[in-house]
């Protein structure tokens, strides 16, 4: 109501054009979406993380990353960090990144409206891999690297 009241005044008492009230309504509801889509991809790197920490010592079924094998999970994560970047520049801010000693698990979360993931996404996960893998040879001996989408990935 407080909304239809807000668009109404704008046209009826203040005299707005009706277009330009139309326009300004649609442009802060677009944005409102996009606000909407960020915080649903927020939310589902949390519980990716929560999943991360509870499965420590576990060895999770593979049909659940799309593989035959079962996943074995570390002993134990030294740290699980959001968003974390590792270097200057763009594309170079990892959604899930955890440690483990000599394990480190990355994920890559994309919560789209109604898109797929395309190859160019997977391509960028793949040289992040690649920079982390040689930013840490000499410790690491396992770099998974997972990619969860809200609306799957496309054929290509």
């Amino acid at each position: 109501m407080n909304e239809f009241l807000k668009v109404w005044g704008k046209r009826e008492v203040e005299g707005v054009n009706r277009r330009v009230v139309i326009e300004k309504t649609v442009q802060r509801y677009k944005s409102l979406e996009k606000k909407f889509y960020d915080y649903k991809g927020y939310f589902a790197e949390v519980h990716m993380i929560q999943i991360l920490w509870n499965a420590q010592r576990k060895t999770l079924p593979g049909k659940f990353f799309h593989q035959e094998e079962d996943i074995r999970m570390p002993r134990r994560f030294y740290y699980i960090d959001q968003r974390r970047k590792f270097g200057e520049g763009e594309d170079l801010e990892i959604d899930i990144y955890g440690g483990a000693a000599t394990e480190i698990r990355i994920a890559e979360s994309k919560w789209w409206s109604g898109d797929k993931v395309g190859p160019d996404v997977v391509e960028r996960l793949i040289r992040q891999a690649e920079i982390i893998r040689e930013k840490e040879k000499k410790h690491l001996e396992i770099l998974r690297v997972w990619l969860f989408a809200d609306n799957g990935v496309t054929k290509k």
